[in-house]
């Protein structure tokens, strides 16, 4: 049918398409999980200080010696915890940027074909 309306028809760019995103996929998304381990990590940094302040807290007995400083420590692990949320974030728009080349523009742009969804 598509030869009878003089239509080209081009399998290959299929192959190639296809090819193009198999190659970009896979380092953006090992980027996006590494993101997130470190970013879940960091989280649980904050948590575990917070836990050991509150342990400490409640000691009867203090060990001697200055105290830790415990504010200070999370408050670093806070700053972490944001840095490495805004690397995350960075890495899933860059994986969303990517994938939106393959499957056309939110604009309303021109559309290009899915590889992944074919």
């Amino acid at each position: 049918m598509t030869k009878d309306l003089n239509d080209h028809h081009s399998p290959d760019l299929f192959h190639v398409m296809h090819e193009i995103s198999k190659g970009t996929s896979a380092p953006l998304s090992t980027a996006v999980r590494k993101a997130e381990k470190t970013h879940e990590n960091s989280a649980n940094a904050i948590d575990e200080a917070r836990n050991r302040k509150a342990d400490y807290e409640n000691l009867e007995k203090r060990p001697v010696g200055r105290a830790t400083d415990f504010e200070k420590r999370i408050s670093r692990y806070m700053v972490k915890e944001k840095e490495e949320r805004a690397s995350l974030k960075m890495a899933m728009d860059n994986r969303e940027e990517t994938g939106r080349l393959y499957c056309g523009s939110a604009s309303g742009g021109e559309l290009r074909p899915n590889p992944a969804s074919e």
